[in-house]
Order: C-alpha cells, then sequence, then structure tokens
C-alpha cells in the first residue's frame, strides 16, 4: 500500500456573486442555494474542479441550473455578472478580488469549502520535489 504524506494550504467558502443592482429574495447578507432555481448562472466550465463542486451544491439542493455561460476567466465571470447576464458561485477569496462595486457577494446557507492541498508519495524521492515539498509545509494551514 503506498502511503502519501500530505499538506493542506487553503480552505473557503462558497459564495454567490450577483449584480449590485439585484435584490434577491430581498436578502442582502445570506441565501439557500433552494431560493436560486429560477436564476440563470455564469460558471467555470467542466474542466474545473470549482464546476464539478457547484453542481454538486445544486445537486445537492435538488436543483438543476440553467446555466447560461461557462468560461475560464473570473475577470470576464464578474463583467458579465455586473452586467446582469446571471449570477455565479465563486470561493470567496476570488469573488473578493472582483473589484467592481457593480456586483455584491452574498453568503450561501450551509456551503461547502473548497480545499487546496497536496499530496507526495512517501516512497519517491528527488531533490526538486523534496525542496519544493520543503517550502510549501511552511505555508501549511494549521
Amino acid at each position: 500500500m503506498t502511503e502519501f504524506d500530505s499538506v493542506l494550504m487553503d480552505e473557503d467558502d462558497f459564495v454567490l456573486v450577483s449584480p449590485s443592482s439585484r435584490d434577491l429574495n430581498n436578502q442582502e447578507e445570506y441565501i439557500d442555494i433552494s431560493e436560486l432555481a429560477n436564476e440563470s448562472f455564469i460558471l467555470r466550465n467542466e474542466q474545473t474542479n470549482l464546476y464539478k463542486s457547484v453542481i454538486n451544491l445544486f445537486e445537492k439542493s435538488g436543483i438543476t441550473p440553467d446555466i447560461f455561460y461557462k468560461g475560464n476567466r473570473f475577470d470576464l465571470i464578474a463583467e458579465m455578472v455586473a452586467e446582469g447576464m446571471g449570477l455565479s458561485i465563486v470561493p470567496r477569496k476570488i469573488a473578493e478580488s472582483m473589484t467592481s462595486n457593480k456586483i455584491k457577494i452574498i453568503d450561501i446557507i450551509e456551503s461547502p469549502q473548497s480545499r487546496l492541498g497536496f499530496l507526495k508519495n512517501k516512497n519517491f524521492r528527488q531533490d526538486n520535489i523534496d525542496q519544493f515539498w520543503n517550502e510549501i509545509k511552511k505555508y501549511e494551514l494549521q
């Protein structure tokens, strides 16, 4: 059996990104995913783990989302949301980097967390990999 070392680098919760001008069920601070059944969404594409996590969030709420657009670039997603073309669900740190006053961030009730981590085979030794591993361990979440 292969043994692994692991490093957890980051944890983040998912939030809804909405145009500032939209009033979603009079909720300004939080929303339940089930309230978004009739909305259009702008999401990352299928090749990303983020897409899979967001789709799982919808499935757990019994919703089949109306996906208006799927793309790679968060800046384009932010621009489309700001123009009222749909809503998006992204990790909070990404949402907070969307520097437009035309969008707002709304917490999702019972939001799952995204996690970034690394695994390394304990038995595989190579100088450059060991050096990288030692460097990222300095930044591991405690």
